[in-house]
C-alpha cells in the first residue's frame, strides 16, 4: 500500500459497515474502527504486507501526532513495515543519453531519432507492428 496523504481516510459513520461486503466481525479497533467510525485507511494500513510513501521524511511525518491524523499509533505499530521512497528518478543515474540498456542512447538534441530508434528495437524485439 502507498500512502500519499493522510488527510483522506475513507472515514464513514459506523452505519456504512453493511454497504462494505464485511461482516461486523471487523469493525474492531484492531482493523476497520478508529474513534467509533469505518476508518478505510486504517484497514489497509493493518492488512498490508508493506507500506510505502512519498518519502522517507513523509513516512516518519505521519508516524506523529502532528501529522498523523488520528493513525500515527497505527504507524507506529507498523513502522518496521513502512519505508519511504523518494518521488522521482536521478536524472544522472537513469538518463537516456548514458542507459547502456537502450540499443539506441539520446539526449535533448537526438530526442526524436533516438526515441523513434528504441521503439522500433522494441517492435522488432516483442514482434510487434512497426507503426509510427
Amino acid at each position: 500500500m502507498t500512502l500519499h496523504n493522510m488527510t483522506f481516510q475513507g472515514a464513514y459513520p459506523s452505519d456504512v459497515m453493511p454497504l462494505t461486503g464485511l461482516g461486523w466481525e471487523f469493525f474492531n479497533w484492531k482493523q476497520l474502527e478508529c474513534w467509533g467510525r469505518v476508518n478505510l485507511l486504517k484497514g489497509g494500513i493493518v492488512s498490508a504486507d508493506q507500506i510505502c510513501t512519498v518519502s522517507p521524511t513523509y513516512s516518519r511525518e505521519i508516524q506523529t501526532a502532528e501529522f498523523g491524523h488520528g493513525l500515527d499509533g497505527v504507524l507506529r505499530d507498523r513502522a518496521g513495515d513502512l519505508t519511504g521512497i523518494l518521488n522521482g528518478i536521478d536524472p544522472h543515474e537513469w538518463s537516456p543519453s548514458v542507459d547502456p540498456h537502450l540499443p539506441a542512447r539520446y539526449d535533448i538534441d537526438s530526442l526524436e531519432t533516438g526515441k523513434q530508434s528504441c521503439k522500433r528495437a522494441l517492435q522488432e524485439r516483442l514482434q510487434l507492428p512497426a507503426r509510427a
